[in-house]
């Protein structure tokens, strides 16, 4: 178990609705979870009277190390359909695929610019590289063809030779967003936390 506890706020949904809906806390931000440097918070966006369903904005929000990590999602509760534990473990499961989703997308930023330079953009392909991939007979082809279809053709094969030449990049990418974390390690404390918490419950 971790040493610092995983606080969370006891979450009355339905009277978080009840209480938008009567006015008296519309709009109003509950802090749902607190970890070291992490902070959950809640608040209700909408209500369909038809469907009889609210939906929320949870937000994440931690700085460590001078790393800021920040993110949102959006989730429904449907009082008809859903019973309170199972809302509780949805956003438990929400938040853990929103962080580890901003925790990839913030690596492969990092490993964009480290790789930048093994990176082909597709305008920069040249007929050389096209036949140093081995597709030189399909480029005399696409030149021999009318040109209100060349250029799609063309633009076909420059796709490919893109892909075939972006391998490396690619695996460098993957490979350093295996092997790295994010400067932030309440971030990966707080996943471990809710991961707990969903496993003594079921």
């Amino acid at each position: 178990m971790n040493k610092i506890a995983l606080r969370q706020i006891k979450l009355d949904i339905h009277k978080i609705i009840n209480m938008n809906m009567s006015k008296k806390d519309w709009g109003k931000i509950y802090t749902i979870f607190t970890h070291q440097s992490v902070t959950v918070t809640l608040q209700m966006t909408s209500f369909n009277f038809l469907k009889d369903k609210a939906t929320f904005l949870f937000n994440i929000n931690s700085i460590k190390n001078e790393d800021e990590f920040s993110c949102e999602d959006v989730i429904e509760y449907e009082r008809k359909h859903m019973t309170l534990n199972f809302f509780k473990n949805y956003i438990n499961r929400k938040l853990i695929t929103i962080i580890n989703y901003h925790i990839e997308r913030k690596l492969r930023g990092e490993a964009s610019i480290k790789y930048s330079d093994l990176y082909h953009m597709y305008g920069t392909i040249t007929d050389e590289e096209i036949i140093d991939c081995d597709f030189e007979e399909e480029l005399e082809q696409a030149n021999n063809l009318p040109q209100s279809i060349k250029e799609d053709t063309l633009d076909l094969i420059r796709n490919k030779v893109r892909d075939s030449l972006n391998e490396k990049y690619n695996h460098l990418v993957d490979e350093y967003e295996e092997n790295n974390k994010i400067d932030n390690e309440d971030i990966y404390s707080f996943l471990d936390s809710i991961k707990i918490k969903e496993d003594d419950k079921e």
